[in-house]
């Protein structure tokens, strides 16, 4: 029997297989990090690659989550698979071919929004110590189902603010993880919230499966225990401490957590060496596996984290640097509220943000030009003014400019649709995008600026999604009718004269920048006229050579025009080397005319520390400033007090 994980990348046949979700890399790559922690070294596959490329000593099957369903080929494979002894581990949201498999029924989806958000997983007790006791996943998305057999419930989820003791609140009647013949069934997505629990999981399920994986993953975990960021292992931390120009104070608490970090490796592997000894006794042995080996499993998690804390005080802070981060709730963190999720970032030494009031569809706050929604408060960006005045935040109001996201009403859809005023595709249908060719939307957005920067006490207004919206967007009929005004004349052969190589691409291309040139100009106006000396910013694409052909986006000529004061890339690449590689490109660029602030998808980080080592890695290329997307409970509880250990920590 084999094991398999839904995951990415063809590959040759292994007894591990991690299944991807072809549309969405980034929510696989959480899955692939847990499996390499928990030591169960893997091939990826996409779901449609299972019949032909699993291979025969496949055993078992994990399956991260799916944006669409399955195939009936690869649905038919898994069943068969199953058949034949088989086992699967498959995260929400459950494919409907594989719920029988599990006993689940009354599948709801996914469920998401705030008010639904619930708490940690509270495992049932287990008398060998196999599964975790708790697992920290505080979800906003997770799938609601109902088990046939409440006795194959492992795990339960808990209220959003669950307590211990007394006054504990009862748990939830959601099934968070489900056992059945077929393998494990996990109501959620990994998020790396927790994820030495998250490794725990995988290889409790893989072993309960297939106990001989033990001894084909624990030497595995060990051995890449202790690496940390671009460090491989422990030693080249001590040797990194030794160098850097730390304070003693500083220096003395890096070296206490390595040596924590050492201790528990030597702890780890020393459980396992003897747990090797104990299982060769004479029959029965004293102890379970799982009582054997997860011990040892844990402190090689644990070592980890010391490892990650000891790196992170050995980086530098920065006086004056900038440092800022973005928050798409326009009432703060998610349970929280503007004073705790500001007052965290404050703690974490991060002295701007980006608070989303706006967009193309609706404002936040009580708009006179736009849709208000007040689904987030009446007027949540008043009160977290108020609060980051009080501990020295500096606020700028996140716009995303022409895109309508989905709170919008249906009225204002209708109305901006019937006007001609969105974005259009050569077939003649439409995206919820306003168009920056229509001199309505220049002006509406030109207002929203005027009216934040006037009503509000705000340091900058941000500019977001200042853009055609794909590629395919931009080519409707009121576009097409502009165009041929601007270049006076008709184009007889649209779409194809003006898309990929056609002969008037170049002419068309300049056309769309010029328009978004104009739509960026007229918010950096209407942002100054409502408050002189107001810092205008614009987060733009990583690779400005595509984003101009694509998507009409230009922002070293925003910056040579004065339009903007800094700019943030979205460079939210985990690949360091293309990190490095995208800023150099945009640092010569733009030049000396704007300060470049690289946004960094600390969301997507594999570890804190690996957050860390990219601003290191932006600093040692000279940049001024960095920007962090985005402030959730994840930052602010594991991201930011590690980065204010050294990378943010106050000046000596």
């Amino acid at each position: 029997m084999a094991c398999v994980l839904v995951g990415g990348l063809a590959a040759h046949a292994a007894p591990v297989v991690l299944v991807a979700d072809p549309a969405d890399a980034a929510r696989t790559s959480w899955h692939q990090r847990a499996m390499r922690r928990a030591g169960l070294d893997h091939n990826s596959l996409n779901p449609e690659q299972l019949p032909t490329s699993a291979g025969a000593d496949c055993r078992l099957v994990v399956i991260a989550p799916q944006t669409n369903e399955l195939s009936s080929a690869a649905a038919a494979w898994l069943a068969t698979f199953v058949a034949r002894g088989g086992r699967l581990i498959v995260f929400a949201p459950a494919p409907s071919a594989l719920q029988h498999m599990f006993g689940l029924t009354g599948s709801g989806g996914l469920t998401s929004g705030s008010e639904n958000t619930i708490g940690a997983v509270r495992f049932v007790p287990d008398a060998e110590g196999r599964w975790p006791e708790r697992w920290a996943q505080h979800t906003w998305q997770y799938e609601i189902v109902v088990a046939r057999s409440e006795e194959r419930v492992l795990g339960w989820w808990q209220p959003p603010r669950a307590t211990t003791g007394a006054g504990a609140a009862a748990p939830t009647t959601y099934p968070a993880v489900v056992s059945a013949p077929a393998g494990l069934f996990i109501a959620a997505a990994f998020n790396g919230e927790d994820r030495a629990t998250e490794s725990h999981l995988l290889l409790a399920a893989a072993t309960e499966f297939f106990p001989d994986l033990w001894h084909q993953a624990m030497p595995v975990l060990l051995n890449r225990a202790g690496a940390v960021a671009d460090l491989p292992n422990l030693e080249a931390l001590s040797n990194r401490i030794a160098g850097a120009g730390l304070s003693l104070e500083r220096r003395a608490a890096a070296r206490r957590e390595l040596a924590r970090a050492q201790g528990l490796l030597q702890a780890a592997r020393n459980g396992y060496a003897e747990g090797l000894v104990i299982a060769n006794l004479p029959p029965p042995p004293p102890t379970t596996a799982a009582e054997r080996y997860i011990p040892p499993a844990r402190s090689a998690w644990l070592a980890n984290e010391a490892a990650e804390m000891a790196y992170c005080l050995s980086l530098p802070s920065i006086p004056g640097e900038f440092s800022g981060a973005w928050i798409q709730n326009a009432g703060g963190i998610r349970e929280w509220g503007w004073p705790r999720t500001l007052e965290a970032l404050a703690a974490g030494g991060v002295e701007n943000v980006f608070i989303n009031v706006a967009n193309g569809g609706y404002a936040n706050y009580p708009s006179k030009v736009l849709p208000y929604v007040t689904a987030e408060g009446e007027d949540p960006l008043r009160e977290a003014i108020a609060e980051c005045r009080r501990l020295g935040i500096r606020v700028h109001a996140w716009i995303m400019t022409t895109f309508m996201r989905p709170l919008t009403p249906i009225e204002w859809r209708r109305q901006m649709s019937s006007e001609g005023r969105l974005q259009g595709r050569a077939d003649g249908t439409y995206g919820y995008w306003l168009s920056p060719v229509d001199e309505r939307n220049r002006e509406l957005m030109r207002e929203v600026c005027r009216e934040l920067a006037a009503n509000y006490d705000l340091d900058g207004v941000h500019l977001d999604y200042v853009r055609f919206g794909t590629a395919d967007l931009g080519f409707g009929a009121e576009e097409r009718e502009a165009f041929e005004r601007s270049i006076l004349g008709p184009v007889t052969d649209w779409p194809r004269e003006v898309i990929d190589r056609g002969p008037t691409r170049a002419q068309f291309e300049s056309w769309r920048a010029r328009n978004v040139d104009r739509l960026v100009q007229a918010m950096s106006e209407g942002a100054r006229e409502g408050r002189p000396g107001i810092q205008v910013s614009a987060a733009v694409y990583p690779i400005w050579v595509d984003a101009y052909h694509q998507v009409g986006q230009h922002p070293d000529q925003w910056a040579e025009n004065g339009w903007v004061d800094f700019i943030t890339p979205m460079n939210y690449h985990t690949n360091d080397k293309s990190f490095r590689d995208y800023f150099g490109v945009q640092q010569r660029a733009a030049g000396d005319r704007v300060p470049l602030y690289a946004g960094i998808a600390a969301w997507r980080m594999e570890t804190p520390a690996a957050t860390a080592y990219q601003i290191q890695q932006l600093r040692e290329l000279g940049a001024r400033g960095w920007a962090l997307f985005h402030l959730d409970q994840y930052l602010a509880d594991q991201v930011l007090p590690l980065l204010r250990l050294g990378i943010t920590a106050p000046a000596n």
